[in-house]
């Protein structure tokens, strides 16, 4: 649109251009004119009395000329303008035509930076799901670990309770003994106290000394029963444990460290069960999928095999994906709905097929060993079973231990086992394909030969 707008103004600018120039050559043949009437004015002084009217409308005309050449000029310079204005319109759309191309450009870079994000995101996810099963093996570790530092904390419990009794114990016996020692240093006190007044009384009142009261009243008997008991009971006291406080320290620190370990222990549970937890979303996530998948395909290959009849998977608990089983349920042609585990040998074995190859069409797999799986079934199973061995065989390579010959015709490649002598056992091989290549070149060249 701005390109026809330029083409448009350019137009009109060569018509006013070319209309100018008109202008101009009209206004010098004007110019002229009049110089040949000012000659002929000159030179006919005589006749200007009748060229006056003639003269006046030259002069009308002139003026008119003026005024249209007036008109012109402004017409010319308001397409001048217009010229002005389409050029910085121009101006402008080239501007934001490179913005634009600016703009494409930084768009190709982030779409650069973007690829360059997911790859780094890629690497990133199997970085983390290997730190996933290194967090796992961490985790039985760790669990082993707690479970070894629980009982060792359990026991050290155990050795500190044990101890805070004893020091217990010892704290209340030391009491006592402080008690009694107090009640014997006031005894003491009492009977030395006792002594001095005996002595200065004897001194005083019989003026005898504590050796001669000795040596005359020794003989006489004191309370030795009491003696004796007070004796045994400072004895059964026992030594007081003077290093329980600092043995209580030093359980105490081992005690803190444990509960530190411990927390550790307990953090490092929170973040792997957190981590657990992610993964069991994502397994039931895959699981839910993958039933899903392999449902519908179950169906399909089961009525195929069975030539008809109906088939389903059903989950046992399906409000809990993490722990719920399977369980099929089968309808062979002619048969009521029941459990895989009412089925003949025959159709637990083609139902048990459906379910592998159900698998299959959701993930292939590279390699498959059969072993003799074809055993319980008939003929008419057996070529059902061997067409889709062939509709498989294209992205999963079979292995088949077989005695059917049935079987054994589908097969590229036959393995067998002999014994030609007693008790040594030899492996033999036929490529089948290549036989069948070789007896189609023989035919081929006893027909040439023939002809």
């Amino acid at each position: 649109m701005n390109a026809g707008n330029l083409n448009f103004t350019a137009s009109e600018t060569a018509k006013t251009e070319a209309t100018l120039a008109a202008a101009e050559g009209l206004l010098s043949e004007l110019n002229g004119r009049i110089d040949e009437a000012r000659r002929a004015c000159e030179a006919k002084r005589a006749e200007m009395a009748a060229l006056s009217g003639k003269k006046d409308s030259l002069h009308e005309a002139r003026s008119k000329h003026k005024e249209e050449l007036g008109g012109r000029k402004a017409n010319l310079e308001n397409h001048r303008k217009n010229l002005e204005l389409s050029r910085g319109e121009l101006g402008r759309l080239e501007e934001q035509l490179a913005g634009q191309a600016a703009e494409r450009e930084r768009a190709v870079a982030e779409k650069a930076e973007q690829a360059a994000r997911l790859a780094r995101y890629a690497a990133e996810t199997e970085e983390a799901k290997k730190r996933l099963l290194e967090v796992m093996n961490e985790l039985a570790e760790k669990e082993v670990i707690g479970k070894g530092m629980e009982e060792e904390v359990n026991a050290l419990l155990a050795d500190l309770g044990r101890l805070n009794t004893n020091l217990r114990d010892s704290k209340d016996i030391q009491t006592e003994c402080e008690k009694k020692k107090i009640e014997i240093d006031l005894q003491l006190n009492t009977l030395k106290t006792r002594a001095d007044d005996v002595t200065r009384r004897l001194a005083e009142e019989w003026n005898a000394t504590a050796e001669e009261a000795a040596a005359k009243y020794g003989a006489i008997e004191v309370d030795g029963e009491r003696v004796k008991f007070l004796k045994k009971r400072i004895e059964n006291m026992g030594a007081v444990n003077m290093t329980a406080p600092e043995e209580y320290d030093a359980l105490v620190n081992k005690f803190n460290f444990m509960n530190s370990q411990v927390a550790d222990l307990n953090k490092a549970k929170g973040d792997l069960r957190s981590a657990i937890s992610k993964i069991n979303d994502t397994t039931m996530e895959n699981f839910k999928l993958t039933y899903d998948k392999v449902k519908v395909h179950f169906k399909q290959i089961y009525g195929l095999l069975f030539n008809g009849g109906e088939a389903d998977l059903i989950l046992t608990m399906p409000d809990n994906i993490l722990e719920t089983g399977v369980e099929i349920l089968a309808h062979p042609p002619g048969k009521k709905l029941v459990s895989i585990s009412q089925l003949s040998g025959g159709e637990k074995a083609l139902t048990a097929l459906a379910l592998l190859f159900s698998f299959f069409c959701v993930n292939p797999s590279p390699f498959c060993v059969m072993d003799e799986a074809d055993a319980p079934l008939d003929e008419a199973n057996v070529e059902r079973f061997v067409r889709l061995l062939r509709e498989f065989c294209g992205t999963t390579q079979f292995i088949v231990i077989t005695h059917n010959k049935r079987t054994m015709e589908a097969a590229d490649v036959l393995y067998g086992v002999t014994m030609e002598e007693l008790g040594v056992s030899k492996l033999i091989s036929v490529d089948l394909k290549r036989a069948s290549a070789l007896a189609d070149s023989g035919g081929k060249s006893k027909a040439e030969l023939n002809a």
